[in-house]
């Protein structure tokens, strides 16, 4: 236990990022009460928004702007064994194993009371009833007085201590030891939730063939060439280059580098040809494409073994991954990244320093992300820069669940220059819609003014992706569907996880468009709007069912044609193992236009390896079959199964045989698993009728009176379903007898 103590009394905040505001300190307190040792924490009308109890710590976080400041309290005292802080808002308590922890407020304090722990093996048992502990005391008083005394010691020793009486609840009390120590192992055999944090550290880790990157000299040693003033050092490299050939290959290597120094990338791009180029002038090519464009192929020299054996390779392996939006594989390289982002010159430590800030921000690296952006902020960031300086650190806020802070530098960065501003504007609407604070009708506010005021950049992307989100959470699927074209449009060169993002998005809006949430659209309009939106279409299985959906729709319009197209233009996209479910739609739309022996061709193009889907296609080829006049082949197809739809071809198939017995027994199991309709009950009655059974016809009868009503021949069913007349039957009732055999006959031809 001491162990886990010290290292939860370890877990001291990380040093705080320089902020241009100073806030004043939340004070922490200790009390003892007769309830237990109590922790005091000034936080105002603010509730904690982490609150993780475990086997002998609390860790207790709030959203605060102030940070809280420990003292003496660290120390700990009474049942709290110290108290430290994994970040300036969240404290980590360390208890005794197994204490009672308890968390209430009152007035602007939370109040947290850590309780002795119960004692092991043993629980709290409820008082006895006075009757009960009168009823033991006499009880026991009997007992003593039966019990013959003992003859005196003859020796004067002392008397030995009284041994202790057993509980009078020791069954219990055993049950509960081995149902507490049950429960605790089952509770720590549960795998621990995954930390976003971790899961990025874990991509971080050096895998076997990375343990030789930025083990060697830089590829790039750029600040030695800013070590001069910029017109002195080019005006001496030009006089090297003329000065003959023997020099010129350095000289002209060594001003390519000077000129990358100094931030001139499409310079160096311009006067290098990747065809002749030579081996030093390979990672001078291949890093001015990652500054003027990463999406250049040179560039992939940087992702190399030899490259990432440089010091500074994985520097800028992982600033040409994130610029190329691929994040996940950029994370590998983030740690040597930092190391090596100080030995920049400033111009470029700046917007590089960023692109890894960006990184680490993105998956919670609260660690990492410090430090990035105190080096960034040795650079001294204006304007433009310090906007996405503030953004960023509040991504990490907000990552971190900091909600609070995040908008503080939001806030400061929306008031700066420069596309991140307007970034920043549209994530703390964004917060502050979630928290309550604000509207849609103001975040749409604010993503169409980006939308307009920074076209063809990352701002105007961003804003068209969320408005389509917007419009289609809405319910406004075809406003959304209109910005997603948009932004199609405008960003055809977006990155792969980008496209994938947008395809997703495309299939979740015409899924609705196409599903029963859209029903209440006039079908003909949805029809109209998804034949505008084809090209929206996703590849894969988001796509397939859109195109499915579709299909249902044209045929409940009425447009068979063309919903048989489309399911044609289906079975050409998808593989073989995805065919069956779309062949079987087709059947169904066949069999609903009468058209059986199509659906009985399309349901022998299925073959026999029907699996799950076998029970599906019986009954179809049983329906199909019924329409042909083959009853016994209908029969034999649904013969094992049970379902409803089965049951009730079955009975149709035996109705039109006149096997009045068999019908009546199918429908009773029918009316076992689903409701009849009113057809369904007639012919259950008349089969009951049919068949000599008149109590399953008058049985029938009661039971579906309501359902169907005043229909003119339901009176001539109650008086079939009376008893036939027997020997004394008069002449009336003969009369009778002929009258109801005149009625059973318009029924059944009915």
């Amino acid at each position: 236990m001491k162990k886990r103590t010290a290292c939860l009394l370890a877990c001291l905040p990380a040093v705080a990022l320089l902020a241009p505001v100073a806030w004043a300190a939340v004070p922490v307190a200790l009390r003892e009460t007769a309830a237990g040792t109590e922790l005091l924490i000034a936080s105002g009308d603010r509730r904690p928004v982490r609150f993780q109890r475990g086997q002998c710590h609390v860790v207790l976080g709030f959203a605060l702007e102030e940070e809280m400041e420990l003292g003496a309290v660290a120390r700990g005292a009474g049942h709290i064994k110290g108290v430290g802080l994994l970040d300036p808002h969240t404290l980590t308590v360390a208890t005794e194993c197994g204490s009672r922890i308890l968390y209430r407020r009152e007035g602007d304090h939370s109040i947290l009371t850590i309780a002795a722990p119960l004692l092991p093996g043993q629980k709290p048992t409820p008082p006895e009833k006075p009757e009960k502990q009168q009823a033991r005391a006499e009880k026991a008083e009997k007992k003593a007085a039966a019990v013959t005394p003992a003859p005196a010691l003859e020796s004067a020793s002392p008397p030995a201590p009284p041994q202790p009486l057993a509980p009078p609840n020791a069954a219990r009390d055993a049950e509960f030891a081995r149902s507490a120590i049950a429960e605790g192992l089952k509770e720590a055999a549960k795998p621990p939730a995954p930390d976003p944090a971790e899961k990025a550290a874990a991509l971080m880790a050096p895998r076997p063939s990375q343990t030789e990157w930025g083990t060697e000299g830089p590829l790039l040693d750029l600040a030695a060439w800013r070590r001069q003033p910029f017109r002195a050092e080019r005006d001496r490299l030009r006089q090297a280059e003329a000065a003959g050939e023997a020099v010129a290959p350095t000289a002209r290597r060594d001003m390519l580098r000077f000129l990358l120094a100094w931030g001139l990338a499409s310079e160096v791009r311009a006067a290098i040809n990747p065809q002749g180029m030579t081996d030093d002038e390979q990672p001078l090519l291949a890093v001015a494409a990652v500054l003027a464009d990463p999406r250049d192929p040179v560039a992939d020299f940087l992702l190399t073994p030899a490259a990432l054996r440089a010091a500074d390779g994985p520097l800028w392996a992982a600033t040409l991954l994130r610029r190329r939006g691929e994040m996940a594989d950029a994370l590998h390289y983030l740690p040597l990244a930092n190391r090596a982002l100080p030995a920049l010159p400033a111009d470029l430590a700046r917007p590089v320093g960023l692109d890894l800030l960006s990184l680490a921000t993105g998956r919670g690296l609260d660690g990492m992300a410090r430090e990035i952006a105190r080096t960034v902020e040795a650079t001294k960031p204006q304007g433009a820069d310090l906007a996405r300086l503030y953004y960023e650190i509040g991504r990490l806020h907000a990552a971190n669940k900091r909600a609070a802070l995040a908008l503080t530098q939001w806030d400061k960065a929306a008031d700066l220059p420069g596309p991140h501003a307007a970034l920043a504007a549209m994530a703390a609407t964004e917060l502050r819609l979630g928290n309550g604070a604000s509207d849609a009708a103001s975040l749409e506010q604010v993503l169409k003014r980006a939308v307009r005021d920074w076209p063809g950049t990352e701002v105007e992307m961003q804003a068209l992706r969320r408005l389509a989100t917007l419009a289609g959470e809405a319910g406004r699927v075809a406003e959304g569907l209109e910005w997603l074209r948009l932004l199609r449009l405008r960003f055809p060169d977006r990155t792969p996880a980008e496209r994938v993002a947008d395809d997703d998005l495309a299939g979740r809006l015409l899924l609705a468009l196409t599903g029963p949430d859209f029903a209440s659209q006039p079908l003909p309009e949805r029809v109209a709007l998804y034949e505008r939106n084809r090209d929206l279409i996703p590849d894969g299985p988001a796509g397939w069912a859109v195109r499915r959906h579709h299909a249902g729709n044209l045929a409940d319009a009425g447009m068979t044609t063309g919903a048989e197209q489309e399911l044609s233009a289906l079975l050409a996209l998808v593989p073989a193992e995805e065919k069956l479910a779309i062949r079987l739609d087709m059947a169904r739309l066949q069999l609903a236009g009468g058209d059986a022996g199509a659906t009985l061709v399309t349901l022998d193009e299925l073959g026999d390896k029907l699996g799950k889907q076998a029970p599906q296609a019986a009954l179809l080829r049983a329906q199909a079959l019924l329409l042909t006049g083959d009853l016994n082949g209908a029969l034999e197809q649904v013969a094992d199964q049970g379902d409803a739809a089965s049951l009730r071809a079955r009975a149709s198939a035996l109705w039109r045989q006149q096997r009045w017995a068999d019908v009546a027994r199918t429908l009773q199991a029918l009316e076992k698993r689903d409701s009849l309709s009113g057809e369904e009950a007639t012919k259950l009655a008349l089969s009951g009728i049919l068949s000599g059974d008149r109590d399953l016809a008058s049985r029938t009868l009661e039971r579906h009176g309501a359902q169907l009503g005043k229909r003119p021949w339901l009176a001539g069913l109650g008086t079939l379903a009376k008893p036939v007349p027997g020997e004394e039957a008069g002449d009336a009732d003969l009369r009778a007898l002929v009258e109801d055999a005149r009625v059973l006959g318009g029924i059944v031809r009915r």
